[in-house]
């Protein structure tokens, strides 16, 4: 199969033509022309995509968003996408006799008219931002672990025992979203706010700091978007497979910015990438993160930030790193980055 979008006129085959026939006494298979995690991106005038190719007589059963099931003997089927939402589509392929061969999944965010789409993976804001798709956990839940200390004192990079710190229940992360490529510079901040003095001397291309969450919050609300959760956040930088570091499990060559005097270019170190392609979620600078009504401890439990920064040693794990601080505060190493979600499934 390939899976392309399919905007109301004419319909795109960006997977290319659709293989070719196979041989008659081939098995059913199935083959997606779709990232390996299953998901891409519609523009804002794509209404919808389509599953396309052949089956080698098999029989084509989908089951989109748990709604209910479309079957079909012949391809192509076309499901549709809500603008700014998306949809999640789980296909199984049947024998001659019924019996099941393959499963798949697939799943489609479409974008709202602000955000461009460059490719399957990536959207640009109207202030240049790079946004990369991050896919939601199969099964819509995630439990973050535990929260190292990230402030600059003893209790440094270990666990601390306030309710905040405490790893957490499964709780619902079921939507795909974007997640910005790198932190807001300080050329982009400028834009909107060119008398931001605490930064007049600091470099285009390095990561904005001085920033409240406020402030950061409505930069992100000028764009359309938002800054990520907490588990949104962390779900990026620890890859879904509670990796340390955003790169793997090692600490490798170390690409993170920790122990300096400066923060780095937002798209230097291309080698310490997370998972879905996504650069400093550990060091430069730390970043604000929305916090979640419940993660307990009051105020100040709803003020994070995380990563770590270039002022901070390096820390035993980074993806767990978070800097309690007033949201009202600004920091000489705390900057954001942005975010997107839909709105509708």
């Amino acid at each position: 199969m390939i899976i392309v979008p399919h905007p109301p006129t004419p319909p795109p085959r960006r997977g290319g033509a659709p293989p070719a026939a196979p041989p008659a006494d081939a098995r059913p298979a199935l083959a997606l022309d779709l990232p390996d995690d299953g998901w891409l991106l519609l523009a804002a005038d794509e209404e919808a995509f389509e599953v396309h190719g052949r089956t080698g007589g098999g029989r084509v059963v989908l089951r989109v968003d748990g709604e209910g099931t479309v079957e079909s003997a012949t391809l192509p089927v076309s499901v549709p996408v809500p603008p700014g939402g998306w949809r999640r589509v789980f296909i199984a392929l049947e024998g001659p006799g019924g019996e099941v061969v393959e499963r798949a999944e697939v799943g489609a965010l479409r974008l709202p008219p602000r955000l461009a789409r460059v490719d399957a993976r990536a959207a640009r804001a109207d202030d240049g931002s790079l946004l990369l798709l991050v896919p939601p956990p199969r099964d819509g839940h995630y439990a973050r672990p535990r929260l190292r200390v990230g402030n600059g004192n003893a209790n440094y990079d270990t666990y601390s025992g306030l309710m905040l710190d405490l790893a957490r229940e499964p709780a619902t992360l079921a939507h795909p979203y974007l997640l910005g490529r790198c932190e807001v510079s300080t050329a982009q901040y400028r834009k909107v706010a060119p008398d931001h003095a605490e930064q007049r001397d600091e470099p285009d291309d390095h990561p904005v700091a001085w920033v409240s969450r406020e402030e950061a919050a409505a930069y992100a609300e000028r764009h359309g978007l938002v800054l990520p959760t907490l588990l949104e956040w962390m779900w990026a930088a620890r890859g879904g497979d509670e990796r340390p570091w955003p790169w793997g499990h090692e600490r490798g060559a170390f690409p993170a910015n920790f122990s300096t005097k400066a923060a780095c270019p937002v798209d230097a170190l291309p080698a310490g990438a997370g998972r879905w392609g996504h650069l400093h979620l550990a060091g430069n600078v730390d970043e604000w993160v929305a916090v979640e009504e419940d993660e307990g401890d009051g105020l100040l439990a709803r003020c994070l930030a995380m990563g770590g920064s270039h002022r901070k040693p390096s820390p035993s794990s980074a993806t767990d790193l978070r800097l309690n601080v007033r949201p009202d505060s600004r920091h000489r190493d705390v900057g954001f980055r942005l975010a997107w979600r839909p709105a509708a499934r």
